[in-house]
This record gives structure tokens, sequence and C-alpha cells, in this order.
């Protein structure tokens, strides 16, 4: 029950919470990696300031099509500075996507769509970095606990967020718009969010989507969700 409420409310934090902020109708900017992303950042601090003002939805289609090399980062980067350009990014967007006003629960904007389709990317990331940390880390060391639990959390939100996502996509959204932005991205980082959490996590994942989707025949994308199921 508890494991229920708590998927129910990364459901709720996907498709939810109103504030001062709206989107606007766009504007002839033209983005590229370095503007994107000081422009999230820009973003996440007014927010977190109060302001009231207009997003543009272009920063968002920009990442969305670009997310498999966005951020920039050089090829030889270390653990190190790869973290510290991905946990940015991903926090960002996460507080973006919280702080925006959502008309509707069971129907989500392009911009929406977009926005949690690149941190289900962005997800990938963070979850191969952690994994590749915790390798280096000495398990004699008395600081490896805090970090093991550290990094169970962060798998462990991560695994809700797939959860909520596939929710969302299969269950929640009637909005057929956005369709193709949820599944075509849910079907390219579910597996290989799966792969990267820890066996225990994968095996509980795989279960608790059925649990809460099964095999219904009646669902609106009955077909992607049993191509989903097939790439899991």
């Amino acid at each position: 029950m508890i494991l229920k409420t708590n998927i129910r409310f990364i459901l709720l934090q996907l498709l939810l919470i109103a504030s001062n902020i709206t989107l606007a109708q766009g504007t002839d900017k033209v983005y590229n990696h370095e503007l994107a992303t000081s422009e999230l950042e820009e973003t996440q601090t007014r927010l977190k300031a109060g302001e009231s003002f207009e997003l543009n939805p272009e920063l968002f289609e920009y990442i969305y099509l670009n997310i498999n090399t966005f951020p920039s980062i050089p090829i030889d980067a270390g653990i190190e500075e790869r973290m510290q350009s991905f946990t940015p990014i991903f926090n960002q967007l996460t507080f973006i996507l919280k702080s925006l006003v959502i008309e509707s629960r069971d129907s989500i904007s392009v911009e929406h769509a977009m926005i949690i389709a690149s941190l289900g990317y962005q997800s990938v990331n963070l979850l191969s970095l952690g994994n590749e940390y915790m390798e280096t880390l000495d398990k004699s060391d008395p600081t490896y606990t805090i970090r093991e639990k550290g990094y169970n959390r962060a798998t462990s939100g991560i695994q809700d967020f797939l959860i909520g996502y596939i929710i969302t996509t299969f269950l929640e959204n009637k909005y057929e718009g956005v369709d193709s932005i949820l599944t075509s991205s849910l079907i390219v980082f579910a597996p290989k969010i799966m792969n990267e959490l820890p066996k225990d996590k994968r095996k509980a994942t795989t279960k608790l989507i059925k649990k809460y989707i099964g095999n219904k025949n009646d669902l609106r994308l009955n077909k992607e969700y049993q191509e989903l199921l097939d790439v899991l």
C-alpha cells in the first residue's frame, strides 16, 4: 500500500503542480547546447526566486531532439566531470517540470511530454555513471556504506520515475498528440534503465509494471505496451 502511494505521488509529480509560470508561444531564438544549458540554469534560478514569467517551449524541444548529445561533454571526460554535467541538467528539468501549470491530470502538453521523456534519457546517464562510480570505491572504506545508501536512494528514485512514466503513458494520459513522444522514447530508454538498475530492482520493477497495468487488452495503447514488455 505504501509503495502504491509512493508511485502515485511520483505520477502526480509528473502531471501536476500548479505554480506561477506558463509556456510561451515560442520565439525566434536559435538554440545550441551552450545556450540551452545556460537558459535551463537561469530558468531554475528564476523559479526558485518566485518570478512569474513564460517559458519558451522551443527550449524543451531542442533538448528533446538533441537528447543523445545534450549536454556537451568531452569524450575523455572523467566520472566527476560527467557527473557535474549530467546532474544539474537532470535536477533543472525535474524542478521545471514540477513547476509547470498542468490544466488536466489526464492530458499533458507536448512540452511536458518532451521534458518527461528527456528526464528518462538523462536517468540512463545518471544510473550508468552511478554504477561506474560505485565500482571505483573501496568497500573497506568507512564511507562506503554512506555512499552505498545514497546510491540506493538514487536508484529507487529512478525506479519510481520509470514506473510513474509507464503509468502516465498507458493509463493516465488521454491526449493522442503526445503518444508518439512518450512511447517512442520509453521503448528506447526503459530497457537501458532496467539494464543499469540493480538486479533486485529490475525484477521488482517488472512485477510492479505487470501489477499496475497487467496484460489488459483494452488499453488505448495496447500495441505499444506489448512492445515495451518485449524489450524489457
